[in-house]
């Protein structure tokens, strides 16, 4: 009797690099490598002489 191997094909895993702009701010380190659908994780506020860091936000012009 001879036996065959069967082989599925891996899925296709999409990566993501997440980087943040701190607009002036201290440096944030970027998250590399994240899947699809993964948590980021919430880095250190960045910080600024003069303001109080208030939040992150998807749009560049708030």
């Amino acid at each position: 009797m001879t036996l065959y191997a069967k082989w599925n094909q891996n899925p296709i895993v999409n990566m993501y690099d997440v980087t943040f702009e701190s607009n002036g701010g201290t440096a944030v380190a970027p998250q590399h490598n994240l899947e699809v659908g993964a948590k980021v994780v919430k880095p250190n506020d960045p910080t600024r002489s003069g303001y109080t860091f208030a939040r992150m936000v998807h749009q560049s012009n708030v």
